[in-house]
């Protein structure tokens, strides 16, 4: 009887080491990365057609502002009773007009600037389409990357149950062995037996967790909610250093789109200032008019024929009175500046606050990685202590499975310290602009 007592605790025992020490997260090649998932969140048609899209209409504004320098042409036709004088008319006389017919052009000779302020205002919002579409880029990867890491973290934690469950399996069937041969009571096939149904139940959980977190991957990077999506866990490269600058907070600043749009904000409204200036100032206008009009011959005379004219001239525009609602108008455009220039404030106080408390604090989450590997560790070597008092006839199966358990949950922890820790090392590259990507385009300043 003691021989067979002894047996049956060894081959219970030799099946929970092997379920549990060789907690395993190798890379199959089937298997997405990071990078993969990145590119192919890059390569979606919708955001590349917004990308372009936004591009083309900041070019067409500044092609449509650099046209303002070019004279303008328009097309004369007009009717006329038999009195009033002929605008066209080089002679000036009061003869009627009955029709004109010709062109007009134009040209500002003097214009306080208003097509120069303009033309750098489409500038502007050219670098803006281009700051708007790394901002975007940034965006779509950031999310992919967490994304990435919620599923990556679902799946080892579905592994660590799935592993839970088959130990609290082979743990009912020994613990109905045992009861079978009159080795132990009742209550421990019941206690084993609850355990089973709290781990599928758990584990039932968990997967269904993972999917919600495959259909959101799979919509980042394009692919059908209920198609398949496996990846590999998040861990960091080899060699790469898992330390943060002491500069983080410059070099975000000196990267992030957001704050250079706010920045190019209050430039865009320093110079729409200067346009508003200009606009209550002189204009010196050219004009020129040719064409064929119909007038009488002379005054009071029933006979119309028709000439040619040609006319040209300088115009000169003075606004009088209009002193007060330049000052409301400039008015305004000085809060703009200021409302703008304090948003750019803001946002750069808050890039660099939020990059101190991720300097503050990713220390301590490379901490707890390190305790928790040490937990770790300590886990296992109390399970295989666990395993020998059972073994010898000292320890009983329960301390077997609460030491399986606490290594599972510390396994669990120890997941998402890391998953928080790689989070944090490849958001931050993106974030000051240490990371680029195959589909990644350059920045709207290198642009």
């Amino acid at each position: 009887m003691k021989r067979l007592k002894r047996t049956l605790r060894t081959l219970a025992c030799a099946a929970l080491p092997a379920a549990l020490t060789a907690v395993s997260f190798a890379q199959d090649s089937n298997k997405l990365t990071l990078e993969e998932c990145i590119n192919s969140a890059l390569r979606d048609a919708n955001h590349r057609q917004r990308q372009n899209l936004r591009l083309d209409v900041a070019a067409k504004r500044v092609q449509l502002s650099d046209l303002a320098f070019s004279p303008s042409y328009s097309a004369i036709a007009a009717a006329r009773g038999s009195f009033g004088d002929n605008l066209y008319d080089p002679a000036g006389g009061t003869t009627g007009e009955r029709y004109n017919l010709g062109l007009r052009s134009e040209y500002a000779l003097y214009d306080g600037g208003v097509r120069n302020y303009k033309l750098r205002m489409a500038k502007l919002g050219n670098i803006d389409a281009r700051l708007l579409n790394q901002a975007g880029t940034e965006g779509l990867v950031v999310d992919t990357i967490s994304a990435f890491c919620d599923l990556a973290s679902d799946e080892r934690k579905t592994s660590v149950r799935n592993l839970y469950l088959e130990a609290a399996l082979a743990h009912l069937t020994d613990a109905e062995q045992r009861f079978n041969l009159g080795l132990v009571a009742k209550p421990e096939v019941d206690v084993a037996l609850s355990t089973v149904e709290t781990a599928r139940s758990d584990l039932a959980f968990q997967q269904a967790h993972e999917k919600i977190a495959s259909m959101k991957l799979s919509r980042l990077i394009g692919r059908k909610p209920d198609d398949p999506l496996p990846v590999v866990a998040v861990d960091t490269p080899a060699g790469a250093s898992q330390d943060l600058p002491m500069n983080l907070g410059d070099q975000v600043v000196s990267h992030d789109a957001g704050l250079h749009i706010d920045l190019n904000a209050v430039e865009t409204a320093k110079e729409q200032l200067k346009v508003v200036r200009a606009g209550y100032g002189p204009k010196l206008t050219a004009y020129s008019a040719a064409g064929l009009l119909d007038r009488q011959d002379t005054l009071g005379s029933s006979h119309y024929a028709s000439r040619p004219f040609f006319t040209i001239g300088i115009a000169i525009q003075v606004p009088l009175l209009d002193r007060r609602a330049r000052g409301i108008d400039e008015k305004i455009q000085r809060d703009e500046i200021e409302m703008r220039s304090l948003t750019a404030r803001d946002t750069e106080m808050r890039l660099r606050e939020e990059s101190l408390e991720t300097l503050t604090t990713f220390p301590a989450i490379v901490q707890q990685v390190k305790s928790l590997q040490a937990s770790e560790t300590a886990g296992e070597d109390q399970f295989r202590l666990a395993e020998a008092r059972y073994k010898n006839g000292v320890g009983t199966q329960t301390d077997v499975l609460l030491a399986m358990r606490d290594l599972a949950n510390t396994r669990n922890l120890l997941a998402d310290a890391k998953d928080v820790r790689d989070r944090i090392l490849r958001t931050t590259e993106i974030q000051r602009g240490a990371a680029h990507y195959a589909e990644m385009p350059l920045s709207g300043r290198q642009q």
